[in-house]
Formats: C-alpha cells, structure tokens, sequence
C-alpha cells in the first residue's frame, strides 16, 4: 500500500512538472509568433517614396525600383560581376525603348 502512494505522489509531482514546462512553453512560442507578426506587419508598411521591388529583364539584366528610381543592373556570368547599366526615375523610364537596347547587345 505505501509502494502505491509512494508512486502515486511521484506521478503527480511529474504530472504538475510536465504541466509547468507546457505552460511556460506555449507562453514563450506565443510571444515568439507576436514578435514575428508585428515584425511582419512593419516591413509591409507603405512609406513614402519607398517602393522596394525587382523584375528580371533580357539578357542577365534585371532593374531594381527603390525610392521613385529604377537601377538596372547587368549580371555577367563569366566574370561573376555585377554592374549598374543605368538610373533613371520611374517617370522617366521608357520599357521599351530599353527593351530594344537589350536586343541589340548580343
């Protein structure tokens, strides 16, 4: 009989440590996935000028929108070097004057 109390007792004594550490564990991975949320939701928000974006164009080119401005940029793969072709404002650019320019280099 003492051997079945004395079992009993252990089991709740590890019954209220496994409830503890769930406890405290679901509190931490719920303040985990706020942190994210709310870090997710700021680096959505629309600021002024700010339009972070990219397209991938012909020929290894790519153009990069960031602050009312296109960067094109041209990947050359033998040399593994990258390099800015152009900059103009997003008023400015014209896709296919620059589209044509494109067929021409090869």
């Amino acid at each position: 009989m003492e051997n079945a109390e004395l079992e009993l007792r252990r089991i709740r004594v590890i019954l209220l440590l496994i409830g503890i550490v769930v406890l405290f564990g679901s509190c931490a991975i719920s303040n985990i996935e706020t942190r994210q949320e709310s870090w997710n939701n700021h680096s959505h928000e629309n600021a002024d000028g700010v339009l972070p974006s990219s397209a991938a164009l012909k020929n290894n080119h790519f153009a990069v929108v960031k602050d009312d401005q296109v960067h094109v940029y041209r990947f050359d793969e033998k040399e593994g070097e990258l390099t800015l072709v152009t900059t103009k404002y997003i008023d400015e650019w014209d896709e296919e004057e620059y589209d044509d320019g494109l067929d021409d280099e090869e």
